[in-house]
């Protein structure tokens, strides 16, 4: 009797535990016409930026930080989506990223700042579509 008061008493205690937040990863739906090497690398930047933002969000500092280094050199789905201005954005963003590594948590909020507003920026310029989405990845504190 006693053992099934204690398993009683230790499920209690794990239930009322407050679950951590989940960061969900959203579903992506396959293009027909296939996946150009610069979508996939801005769909892993998306991810990247969601855990990101996810972290800054409950005030820690990002500690691992993704690296994009093909986003210079990878395949758009037609050359028209690269701009003269996306060079430009691209180095600007990875310009941030690697500000990531160094900063504190003050800083590292404006650095991310800068990617969300950098990727805006560039999507503005030549590929409007994800911006609903990116604007999505705005830190929700306002504080810092």
């Amino acid at each position: 009797m006693i053992r099934y008061v204690r398993l009683f008493v230790l499920v209690l205690i794990l239930s009322s535990c407050s679950p951590q937040p989940k960061l969900v990863k959203e579903k992506w739906f396959p293009n027909p016409n296939g996946e150009s090497e610069l979508a996939l690398t801005m769909r892993d930047m998306y991810d990247a930026m969601k855990e990101m933002k996810f972290r800054l969000d409950q005030d820690k500092k990002v500690k691992s930080i993704p690296n994009f280094d093909n986003l210079l050199t990878a395949t758009p789905t037609g050359l028209s989506m690269k701009k003269e201005s996306f060079d430009a954005f691209a180095n600007s963003w990875l310009n941030s990223l690697e500000k990531m590594n160094t900063n504190s948590l003050k800083n590292q909020k404006e650095n991310y700042r800068n990617l969300v507003n950098t990727c805006i920026g560039c999507h503005d310029q030549s590929c409007p579509g994800p911006i609903k989405r990116i604007v999505k990845l705005k830190l929700s504190s306002v504080k810092d």
